[in-house]
């Protein structure tokens, strides 16, 4: 067996009682690193081990993305994004959107259900927002999971693992300045990993398929029983 890819970051944040709430991407995966804790007991008797625990404690994981997208880490951070009006692409109203137009420095609601020639229209976005970190945030709970690529017995295998309750904390990237040569640098964040009330902290299940591996990794991600 040998893994030769990794791939679909994704995650889902927790509710109250440690459900998932939905699907959501990490953005490009570059690496993935878990580290154990165990519980470590042991006990002996005449003169030999008869008992052990090894079991699971806690863990971490530190995970390498493409880009430290603002709208992607404010959240997972629990950090919030003001909202920017900017300029729409639509070029009719949009059922569930909420335009708006602009008369000097004021923005005022469209009421209407169709655009007018000539006039300019924005929507709310956080795209272009601004990231505002308080000592008081608290990043949420999230189970998260991705995509294995193995090669065993010269066929291709596609394995899920997936971690049931994480907590992500902040990180700030390396910066260098540009030399003669063009260097990328990718952005890292760890998370601790933790059992949920029920002790389960982990599944893993190997698929034939890119398309199955995928199709479950969002099945944990969606089902609320995970």
């Amino acid at each position: 067996m040998a893994r030769i890819g990794l791939k679909n970051f994704k995650y889902s944040p927790l509710d109250a009682d440690e459900n998932v709430t939905g699907p959501k991407s990490l953005g490009k995966a570059i690496d993935c690193k878990v580290s154990l804790e165990l519980n470590s007991a042991e006990l002996f008797g005449d003169d030999t081990l008869i008992e052990s625990d090894y079991t699971f404690n806690k863990g971490t994981v530190t995970i390498s993305i493409d880009d430290d997208d603002d709208a992607v880490l404010a959240p997972l951070l629990g950090h919030s994004i003001s909202e920017e009006y900017v300029v729409t692409t639509d070029k009719t109203p949009t059922s569930g959107k909420v335009y708006y137009t602009k008369s000097g420095s004021e923005y005022t609601k469209l009421t209407g259900s169709t655009f007018t020639s000539g006039t300019t229209y924005y929507e709310k976005n956080t795209s272009y927002g601004e990231v505002i970190r308080k000592d008081t945030d608290v990043a949420p709970y999230i189970a998260f999971g991705r995509i294995l690529t193995k090669i065993v017995n010269g066929a291709y295998k596609y394995k899920v693992e997936f971690l049931n309750k994480v907590k992500f904390k902040d990180s700030m990237p390396d910066e260098k300045t540009k030399g003669e040569s063009v260097e990328f640098t990718t952005v890292s964040i760890e998370g601790s990993v933790m059992k949920k009330k029920n002790g389960e902290w982990s599944r893993t299940k190997t698929f034939n398929t890119y398309a199955e591996a995928n199709d479950y990794l969002t099945s944990l991600l969606t089902n609320s029983s995970n």
